[in-house]
């Protein structure tokens, strides 16, 4: 018994003792396990090469971001310290340095000893097989190898130069520039070509820089690596290629993407960061478990890449470039970089044009008066537009916009050149700068002088315009201006100063080959133009570092003959000019944010504020016209023009606007407006005394005249039958012409607007035209008030009368429907027909009376119409005016031209 507890005993502890070993062993494998894989990079060279640096990248680029990794990196120095027993020693070193350091992979790099570390894991990469002694790998290894393309370069250069005839081959004297000279002695010359090949490898860089200058246009250089050349100078090989592209009469071409840019004109190049990043992938492999000796060793590839500005420099065409060549660094056309801008730049044009046209047309059917007043309007929103162009113009637009302003400068003032001239710092030379010239002028100067024309520059640098109509407006000392104004047939030249803020910064030239009448006016107007050009000069001036951006459009804003401001993208305002606050005599702070709408007549605050807000809302551009209080706390008419700003990126950043004061052309137009309305009221008074007339006198005279009649052939006897039919028929006839002059004292003046109201004025209007004309007319109305203004009422009254005589003489139709409704406090008149119709846009339509008269009516009332019509398709008019409250004293048929006294029996 007690030997079997003994060996109980015995069997207990040694179970024991194996688990103890086990969670031992596990332990160990386990911590080994968590330890991260090492990796040695050995490279040829340091890292201040590129190509060792794309190399490194590429590995890291793979594997550097992993935390399973540990690398170690090392650098031979072989292109400083070429000596094989130094390299030999060196390696050594390293061998005894990672002695007691397991390195599970190590990635060579250039010409590194195949075997650095033996008996472990190496990729080779950046060699060249064809440079080799030898293809034999070490037992434990593989490659990724570097195969420079040399026939596919040539066969570039071949296509981009079919008359060569010469290979130079450019190569230095160091280990690896040897190693990859013998891989080019290899492929050199292309089977099919009788090229002479010249290898250029053991000369100085300097007798290369002054050989390459000699050579002809049409000879290939091929720079493949110089890291030292025949005199012993080391260098790194992409760092001399810019001294020799410089240098050389002829083309080079390489075989390194690191090259392109320096000076090739590029060729079949290999990416070295993309062969570090193969052999990264391969060393992965290699790690995660696969033997070396299975792998089989890969090539990087090729691909042709150009540089756009060598081959524009040696006149070579990229039609002749290999399919599928990538072209780098090309400058793009001015079109391709700023075409939104100049579509932009091409409708802004367009739609100034547009409304110039329009004004024009307004200009020549307004009396002599209004087109004064339109001409100013426009000139001064010409200025308001140049000023909020040039507020907000970016510092690389400042050309393009200078151009668009000269042209339209141009256009608007009738001139056949207006030039732009910056000056120097003593004003003595003043160089062109941008021009527009209408077609078919002579060429302009591109600078003038004070040696040249010292009257001209003496007088601009006193600040004084040179105004010259003649020849004979010259003093007597300008004899070379008179000279050169004879020979150039100038019919008019006016050189204007530039100046602003203390400083001269050009002049405009006004340049006339037509006779014209150019007033003091137009001189006037000539300067407050080159105010704004002055401004804009002076800004871009101080943009280069004299002012801040604030204080730059401050200055330009201040000096502006018109009222700026500007809204951030919170719709608040941000910023108003002096002229905006002189008008309205309040300072910055009480009109920033919502502060401005203060000042905005109550009447017109909602539709101003409505206005805005949509358009801001759509981003879209706005024009509106109200009362603002001045300084002197009247209320001034402004017209106020506001347009989107966006960054360049394209981002909405708020609004901008400008106001001109438009209060002499409003007391203008109601000038007019009084003296329509007395005209309708002196028609309409006019026609209820014909009506009166018609209706008391003749009307009554021939009622008369029928009764005496019928008294004369009633006392006849019966025997003269022909004498009683004579007179019934003059009875007959005196009876239809008084029926007639009853119906034309009504049509003159209907007493039933004045007694019953508009509607059923408009029904029996429409029921008398339908029953005497054979037209149906379908009458339809929605609910009206039970009183409307007089005068609103004989307006309409007067649009429908006017409508349907129309359409009886003119049209042809057999049906027509007229509505009257109201919507928002406005009354609304609609009146269609399926008649002949007409072309609106004709000079008859035009200049119809009818048409006329209604539309001034309205506008009058503070009204619209529309006619919309086409030959055929019959015709619609749509008429609204507002609805104002019925006054007491609105009541007074005389004051309105409604007149009930005579017509009361109509």
């Amino acid at each position: 018994m007690a030997v079997y507890r003994s060996w109980w005993r015995l069997i207990c502890r040694g179970v024991g003792l194996g688990v103890l070993l086990c969670v031992l062993t596990l332990s160990i494998a386990g911590a080994t396990a968590d330890q991260p894989k090492r990796v040695l990079l050995v490279y040829q060279d340091e890292m201040s090469l590129p190509a060792e640096r794309a190399v490194d990248s590429g590995i890291r680029s793979v594997l550097g971001n992993k935390l399973e990794f540990q690398f170690y990196s090392e650098h031979l120095d072989q292109s400083l310290f070429p000596d094989p027993n130094f390299q030999a020693a060196q390696a050594a070193w390293f061998r005894n340095k990672y002695r007691n350091r397991k390195i599970d992979l190590v990635i060579a790099v250039g010409l590194v000893p195949q075997e650095f570390l033996p008996n472990t894991p190496t990729v080779l990469c950046g060699l060249d097989p064809a440079g080799l002694p030898h293809m034999t790998l070490p037992a434990n290894s593989t490659a990724v190898w570097l195969s420079a393309d040399f026939e596919g370069t040539l066969a570039a250069a071949a296509r981009l130069q079919p008359t060569a005839r010469q290979v130079v081959v450019l190569n230095g004297t160091s280990d690896w520039d040897r190693h990859i000279e013998v891989a080019a002695q290899k492929a050199l010359p292309p089977r099919g070509t009788k090229w002479n090949i010249n290898y250029w490898d053991g000369m100085s860089v300097d007798d290369i820089r002054s050989r390459l200058g000699k050579l002809p246009k049409d000879t290939i250089v091929l720079y493949v690596s110089i890291e030292r050349d025949g005199a012993g100078h080391s260098y790194v090989p992409r760092d001399l290629l810019p001294a020799l592209s410089g240098a050389s009469s002829a083309p080079i071409y390489g075989l390194s993407d690191g090259f392109i840019g320096f000076g090739i004109v590029g060729g079949s190049v290999v990416s070295f960061e993309a062969h570090g990043k193969q052999a990264a992938e391969i060393g992965q492999r290699i790690l995660h478990g696969e033997k070396p000796s299975e792998i089989r060793p890969v090539v990087s590839t090729s691909s042709y890449v150009f540089d756009w500005r060598q081959l524009h420099r040696f006149g070579l065409s990229e039609s002749r470039l290999p399919p599928g060549s990538i072209v780098r660094f090309a400058v793009l056309s001015p079109w391709q970089l700023h075409r939104r801008w100049i579509v932009s730049g091409v409708a802004f044009i367009l739609i100034q044009t547009v409304f110039i046209v329009y004004l024009l047309v307004l200009q020549r059917r307004r009396r002599r008066a209004e087109s004064l007043l339109g001409y100013e309007l426009r000139f001064e929103s010409l200025v308001s537009g140049l000023s909020a162009t040039f507020a907000d113009i970016p510092t690389d637009r400042t050309g393009i916009e200078i151009e668009k302003a000269l042209e339209k400068l141009r256009e608007f003032l009738d001139l056949d050149r207006v030039s732009l001239f910056d000056s120097n710092q003593d004003d003595s030379h003043f160089g062109l700068r941008c021009t527009a010239n209408i077609a078919g002028v002579p060429l302009g100067l591109k600078s003038f002088s004070r040696d040249e024309f010292p009257w001209f520059v003496e007088s601009l640098r006193q600040g004084k315009n040179c105004v010259i109509r003649s020849p004979a407006d010259l003093p007597q000392d300008a004899q070379k201006e008179r000279a050169f104004l004879v020979k150039r047939d100038y019919r008019f030249l006016a050189i204007v100063p530039l100046r602003g803020a203390g400083l001269s910064v050009g002049s405009l030239v006004f340049i006339s080959f037509h006779d014209g009448m150019w007033t003091d006016q137009v001189i006037q107007q000539f300067q407050v133009v080159s105010e704004v050009f002055a401004n804009l000069l002076v800004r871009t001036r101080i943009e280069d570092g004299l002012l801040e951006s604030q204080q730059r459009f401050q200055m330009m804003a201040d000096t502006a003959p018109v009222m700026i401001w500007m809204a951030g993208t919170d719709k608040l305002c941000t910023f108003f000019n002096k002229q905006w606050l002189e008008f309205t005599g309040r300072n910055l702070e009480q009109e920033l944010g919502n502060g401005w709408s203060e000042n905005v007549h109550p009447n017109d605050l909602a539709r101003c504020l409505k206005t805005y807000v949509s358009s801001f809302d759509a981003r879209l551009p706005f024009t509106m016209e109200y009362r603002l209080r001045r300084a002197d706390g009247d209320y001034g008419w402004v017209f106020d023009n506001g347009v989107p700003r966006f960054t360049p990126a394209g981002e909405f950043a708020g609004y901008i606007g400008s106001c001109i004061d438009i209060s002499d052309r409003k007391r203008a137009e109601e000038g007019l407006l009084d003296l329509s309305g007395r005209l309708i009221n002196a028609q309409e008074e006019e026609r209820a005394r014909i009506a009166r007339e018609l209706h008391d006198d003749f009307s009554q005279r021939l009622a008369l005249l029928a009764i005496q009649l019928g008294q004369v052939s009633q006392r006849l006897p019966n025997s003269d039958r022909a004498l009683i039919q004579s007179l019934h028929i003059m009875w007959e006839k005196t009876t239809e012409l008084s029926a007639d002059v009853h119906k034309l004292s009504h049509r003159l003046h209907s007493s039933k607007l004045h007694h019953v109201g508009l509607l059923a004025a408009a029904k029996s209007l429409c029921e008398e035209t339908s029953r005497h004309h054979e037209l149906q007319i379908e009458f339809a109305h929605g609910d009206l008030p039970e009183e409307i203004a007089p005068d609103v009422a004989l307006c309409f009254f007067r649009i429908i009368q006017e409508s349907l005589n129309n359409i009886v003489k003119h049209s042809g139709a057999k049906r027509a429907q007229v509505n009257l409704s109201t919507e928002d406090s406005r009354i609304c008149l609609r009146i269609v027909d399926a008649g002949v119709g007409f072309d609106t846009g004709s000079r008859k339509a035009r200049a119809g009376l009818g048409l006329a008269s209604m539309r001034e009516r309205l506008r009058i009332m503070g009204g619209s119409i529309s006619i919309r019509s086409r030959p055929m398709e019959g015709t619609e008019i749509q008429a609204e005016a507002p609805l104002p409250r019925v006054a007491v004293e609105s009541n007074s048929p005389s004051s309105l031209g409604i007149h009930g006294g005579g017509t009361g029996g109509i």
